[in-house]
């Protein structure tokens, strides 16, 4: 594949990961605080998560948004949460910051993200960044599995899976 846009490098990264791990697939910007969900590719399973696209989501409480702040330096971070406790909506857990930041440093070295029922309290998920020509993140691709498949073991595998996929469309995105 040649570079091209987010939209057509995502959906074919999705499509990837959502068939070899047969559940459903995202893809998602980094909006200041907050993710949003731009296309969504749904399991065929009868029990899943569905889409999420259109979807606006804390970035703190959910594995794309993390695998994202990641991608920032502690303090463009500090700035996006600017107290020590990050708020919350009734969904999500609530957050210390130094916690989060603690997280973004696994993340870095695992180099995906996880969310075990933080952003809603039946789904697991695992997020990895897709980078463009100039190694920039440009988006997340993330998979989401209802928490009764998603447990420590199948996000190992499929935080594997996804990073493999995030490495075979590295760069071809202009």
């Amino acid at each position: 594949m040649r570079t091209s846009d987010l939209r057509t490098v995502g959906q074919a990264a999705l499509t990837k990961l959502a068939d070899q791990t047969y559940e459903t697939a995202h893809l998602s910007v980094l909006r200041g605080d907050q993710i949003f969900c731009m296309d969504s590719i749904e399991s065929t399973q009868t029990v899943r998560t569905g889409s999420r696209m259109g979807w606006t989501l804390p970035a703190h409480a959910t594995a794309a948004g993390r695998v994202l702040l990641a991608e920032l330096s502690d303090r463009e971070v500090m700035a996006l949460f600017p107290t020590e406790l990050i708020s919350h909506t009734g969904q999500t857990v609530p957050l210390r910051r130094i916690d989060l930041l603690a997280e973004l440093e696994l993340v870095r070295a695992r180099r995906y993200a996880t969310n075990f029922g933080e952003s809603e309290p039946e789904v697991s998920a695992v997020g990895v960044v897709l980078r463009d020509r100039q190694d920039h993140a440009r988006a997340a691709l993330s998979v989401t599995a209802p928490r009764t498949r998603g447990d420590e073991t199948w996000m190992r595998l499929a935080g594997g899976i996804a990073v493999t996929i995030a490495d075979e469309f590295r760069g071809l995105i202009n």
